[in-house]
């Protein structure tokens, strides 16, 4: 997978985050208290690359994302 070689720390912690918690608020995904902006870049990568989705309820990863 091309992303592989590109996922930063911080979007690893997300992705880890979800594995254990389902569906979580960007609160409790931003554990570590990055800057807003930053820790967004970091959701929208994360989106583009189809590895999770927000919901009404949260995000939440997708198939891909699981299998990453």
């Amino acid at each position: 997978m091309a992303i592989a070689s590109t996922v930063h720390p911080i979007q690893v912690s997300i992705l880890r985050e979800l594995l254990f918690c389902p569906v979580a608020s960007f609160s409790q995904l931003n554990v570590d208290q990055h800057a807003t902006d930053s820790f967004s870049f970091h959701l929208r990568a994360l989106q583009e690359h189809d590895l999770l989705i927000k919901t009404e309820e949260g995000y939440t990863l997708t198939v891909k994302g699981k299998e990453f």
